[in-house]
């Protein structure tokens, strides 16, 4: 990655757990926009890793997985798109934002976004991204009712809620109770988020980069979620290797797993993007 200019400091910060993993999806973002087959091109990403005071080699050394963090971003972007493209006026809910650019990648000139992260994220997120007149951003856990208060406020069509990446470290008893109030508060939305099997989770733990921030959350089946609570329909499962949904990235995929994922179905299952309707039909 190229340094920021001598004469631009750059932004010191202080993350520390989970609030500090926001920092490998920027990242993997950044590099892949200088790629010349760049499966996704986020400038503002770039323009980010230049600015932060952080020295991100160290990822480069731990074997980080960067193209799973593009596929994943670009899924769940064409959900938004999906739902843009249906509903251009509409509300999209990032919910642990951290230093996410989809606004910048997607933005259509008239949809609003609504971005929630807890507060030293949030600080730092309004540092480095900065304002927009239809963003609006709060800065609070996922888990609190301070931003849903604010959001129903607003009295929005039914929004698009997207979680990337953050739900894994969460405890299932307090993504029931969300999901459930969301479905209550804004019956006819959807929710977009990944998810990985119990499997892929603890392979992942042991490989994690950063040794104070574990994942406890996994899922088998997809349809469990739906007896979470009354009103939960999930409408749209993409498992790892699914087509049509991972034609683009196949080029980019090794023999090996194109070969794996050939043999073994259920392997589709350790990796999954999932689209969950809230509180009926919209």
């Amino acid at each position: 990655m190229r340094s920021s200019p001598p004469d631009e400091p750059r932004i010191a910060f202080d993350l520390a757990g989970v609030s500090k993993t926001l920092l490998m999806p920027l990242w993997a973002r950044a590099l892949e926009s200088q790629r010349s087959d760049a499966l996704l091109r986020d400038p503002k990403a770039v323009a980010i890793v230049e600015h932060l005071d952080f020295d991100f080699d160290q990822f480069r050394h731990k074997s980080i997985d960067k193209l799973g963090f593009i596929i994943r971003a670009s899924l769940i972007d064409r959900f938004v798109r999906e739902y843009l493209a249906q509903r251009p006026d509409g509300t999209v809910v990032e919910l642990g934002v951290g230093l996410d650019t989809r606004l910048d990648r997607l933005d259509n000139g008239r949809a609003h976004w609504f971005e929630v992260d807890l507060p030293e994220c949030a600080d730092l997120r309004q540092k480095i991204v900065g304002s927009h007149p239809r963003r609006r951003l709060i800065a609070e856990s996922l888990l609190g009712d301070g931003w849903r208060d604010a959001l129903a406020a607003g009295n929005p069509a039914p929004p698009l809620f997207v979680c990337e990446g953050v739900f894994y470290f969460l405890p299932e008893p307090e993504l029931k109770s969300l999901f459930g109030d969301l479905a209550q508060r804004f019956p006819g939305s959807r929710i977009v988020f990944d998810c990985q099997s119990p499997l892929m989770m603890a392979v992942n733990n042991l490989r994690h980069p950063l040794s104070d921030s574990r994942m406890q959350w996994s899922l088998r089946s997809a349809k469990d979620i739906e007896g979470w609570a009354p009103g939960l329909k999930v409408e749209r499962v993409v498992g790892w290797g699914d087509r049509p949904d991972f034609d683009a990235f196949r080029s980019r995929l090794s023999r090996f797993s194109l070969g794996a994922r050939a043999l073994l179905p259920p392997i589709r299952n350790l990796f999954r993007i999932i689209c969950v309707q809230l509180g009926g039909a919209s």
